[in-house]
């Protein structure tokens, strides 16, 4: 039992029990906005059908051992159909396996998942759904749209912009021919998916049908993100666009009036501008939710990766004589992490640091231990190992055994200056850090369209990482970016290649970073 009221519940998720089918829906594209089952099936997952993007934050939850499917379109290939679905999926029921397919916005909303459901019933399949945030509810919430909004809208309609014309033959640029656009014209508020191609016509036939020229539109791109685009016009001049971004939500009628009063994502001061995260990827989900929160759009290219140790011989004998030792210290979350699971995989747990101080660099290694029960007797007031030595000193350290974990490319400061201050520090490694073998493909293409704002660099050698993945392209896609740097160390490394950081945190944290970015764009 887990006394926290949101891991409560997550336990009413329930478990996803061998040879399921779970058909979530992830919802309109921020991934924040899965639901808490949605997010507790992906973690349950033995098998994932999935069309995600490589950079989607959803892969965070996906269990390392799960089989991964690819489900969507590519290369040109059509789309896959309910029978080669049960024939992908049935040795993995045979297996008795939970398998999980995920659908974007919600499975039954202009998804084309019925076939599936029907499919995978007929196999014998046990099926579960898991509804999701769709894009219309999204897309209005984000916008300032109030679908019923009081005398203005009595119906809220959702329609499909393309589908199937007479015969049954696929059309992406004429609206099915089974709308009823006089039905449509009569009122209520009008939410039309896939119209990127198909909005004019349809503008055109509401005319037609006797809707008035000046009936409120409203075109929300990207939805929910923070790259989110929304134009406001009216039927008529929707009638004479062209093909709108993809993919688009089209509004149309008496909910989108008054939309300003209540367009609360235009507040946030980071809102229309696009950050790239460059720390290790367990790091970056506070740091994208702070991001996120502020109006962003966060796009995420690890720079450096955090892999274990394959020779464990010296973290071991240090576990193994934790009696013997009078300080701690923890210089990042990570070396938490992969000392408790050693400490597990020699058979002890957080009883081994009785009658041990420890000192964590900052509050979020502090918090990490107390994950683990363990509190915390030092935390400096600045989250640098400079800061950390002095209070250690501080402390009296003189004569006392220390032990330090960090990683194999962690600065030697802490471990020789309290060895200068008649410490005896022993520096351990607990875990590696290499650097990244390239950066994500669409990533890469936002940096050369320019369509990133800011880079954010928590280490020097996320910075260095950067610019070696960059290449020949680096001075040029350096030229374009306002570098966000952590802290004075971080910054010195970027001075030294003759870039100036826009901002550096006055906290060595992600989220004092987040706000020095935001009190940039805002001064």
């Amino acid at each position: 039992m887990n006394d926290h009221p949101l891991a409560q519940i997550v336990e009413r998720a329930g478990p996803l029990y061998p040879g399921t089918v779970s058909i979530v829906g992830t919802g309109p594209g921020d991934a924040g906005l899965v639901t808490i089952r949605g997010a507790v099936r992906i973690s349950q997952a033995d098998v994932l059908v999935h069309d995600l993007y490589p950079n989607s934050p959803l892969w965070s939850l996906v269990p390392k051992q799960a089989t991964l499917l690819f489900g969507g379109r590519r290369d040109g290939k059509p789309r896959p159909k309910p029978a080669d679905f049960v024939d992908l999926l049935k040795p993995h029921i045979d297996a008795n396996k939970r398998i999980v397919r995920l659908r974007n916005g919600d499975p039954l909303i202009f998804n084309r998942t019925e076939g599936e459901i029907s499919a995978y019933r007929e196999a014998g399949f046990q099926v579960e759904i898991v509804p999701g945030i769709t894009t219309a509810t999204a897309a209005a919430a984000c916008s300032g749209v109030a679908p019923t909004l009081p005398e203005e809208s009595d119906a809220f309609i959702l329609t499909v912009g393309r589908g199937k014309l007479s015969g049954g033959i696929q059309s992406n640029n004429q609206p099915p021919e089974s709308i009823d656009y006089a039905a449509l014209a009569r009122g209520g508020t009008l939410a039309i998916y896939l119209a990127e191609e198909t909005a004019p016509l349809i503008a055109s036939q509401l005319l037609g049908a006797g809707i008035a020229g000046s009936t409120p539109v409203m075109l929300v791109a990207d939805a929910s993100r923070g790259c989110q685009r929304c134009e406001s016009l009216d039927v008529k001049s929707l009638s004479k666009r062209d093909a709108l971004p993809s993919p688009s939500m089209v509004f149309i009628g008496g909910g989108v009036r008054g939309w300003r009063d209540r367009d609360w994502m235009r507040d946030r001061p980071l809102f229309g501008r696009t950050v790239l995260i460059t720390r290790p990827a367990l790091q970056s989900g506070a740091f994208a939710g702070v991001l996120n929160v502020l109006g962003a759009e966060v796009l995420e290219a690890p720079t450096v990766c955090i892999e274990p140790l394959t020779d464990f011989s010296e973290m071991d004998d240090a576990l193994q004589n934790l009696h013997a030792t009078d300080w701690v210290v923890f210089q990042s979350v990570h070396g938490v992490s992969f000392v408790m699971d050693r400490l597990k995989a020699l058979g002890r747990d957080a009883r081994a640091f009785g009658g041990v101080q420890l000192a964590a660099i900052g509050p979020r290694t502090a918090g990490a231990l107390e994950h683990h029960f363990l509190g915390t007797d030092l935390v400096p007031p600045c989250y640098v190992g400079e800061s950390l030595v002095a209070s250690l000193i501080d402390a009296g350290i003189a004569g006392k055994r220390i032990v330090t974990f960090q990683s194999d490319a962690g600065r030697d400061v802490v471990a020789q200056s309290l060895n200068d201050a008649e410490a005896h520090c022993t520096s351990i490694v607990a875990y590696r850090t290499t650097a990244a073998i390239e950066i994500p493909a669409d990533v890469l293409q936002r940096l050369e369209d320019g369509t990133v704002h800011w880079v954010a660099f928590t280490s020097p050698s996320a910075y260095c990482n950067f610019v070696q993945l960059l290449g020949d392209r680096a001075e040029r896609i350096l030229s374009t970016l306002k570098l966000a740097s952590i802290g004075p160390v971080t910054s010195r490394v970027i001075h030294e290649s003759n870039h100036v950081p826009a901002v550096e945190s006055r906290e060595q944290t992600a989220s004092a970073l987040a706000d020095a970015i935001a009190i940039a764009e805002t001064a």
